[in-house]
């Protein structure tokens, strides 16, 4: 019995961090189930924001603590939050991406199919790309790369050829999203 008591002391910070995510995720999915059911639009995108964001957070945070837990040597603060940084880029393109699909599209019901096989493509394209060095000019077509570790952390930041193109992508994306959307007669 001592000894259950021991483990379940020593594992206690991993199941409290464990019960949190799930919280979240039930939460998040909560979150979306309400927006989805008051069809407003806008109101979609910023929870789809405002989960983005509150992930990213919570990632951060607890990315910053168990690192710094477990190392010895210098803070890798910096380089986690360059690196969840690239990540929140990649996540507001795809984020974007999908708006657009949903309201460029005549049919909400297709979009979601439509986005998950862009993903898909746009994760074959990073793949292709790692497979040779004469596939390198794929890099350029596929967001995923953008924001590699290991671009990040050896150059010791975003490239400003890829951070400058995210930006590009992103309004172009943001313009599509809203000129389909002045044009289009919601059916729910």
């Amino acid at each position: 019995m001592n000894l259950l008591l021991r483990e379940l002391k020593a594992h206690r910070k991993s199941l409290l961090i464990w019960c949190i995510c799930i919280f979240y995720i039930i939460a998040a999915s909560m979150w979306k189930f309400g927006a989805e059911y008051s069809s407003n639009q806008s109101l979609n995108e910023l929870v789809g924001l405002l989960n983005i964001l509150l992930f990213n957070v919570v990632t951060l945070v607890f990315s910053i603590i168990m690192v710094g837990y477990f190392n010895h040597g210098d803070s890798l603060a910096a380089e986690i939050v360059k690196l969840m940084a690239g990540m929140f880029i990649i996540q507001l393109i795809f984020l974007l991406m999908g708006s657009a699909i949903a309201a460029y599209g005549k049919n909400l019901k297709i979009s979601t199919p439509v986005a998950i096989v862009v993903v898909l493509v746009f994760l074959m394209i990073a793949k292709i790309a790692d497979m040779s060095r004469d596939f390198d000019f794929l890099r350029w077509f596929t967001p995923i790369k953008y924001y590699e570790a290991e671009l990040i952390l050896g150059r010791g930041g975003f490239s400003s050829t890829y951070l400058l193109l995210s930006i590009l992508i992103l309004g172009l994306l943001t313009f599509i999203t809203y000129m389909s959307y002045q044009k289009r007669d919601l059916r729910v």
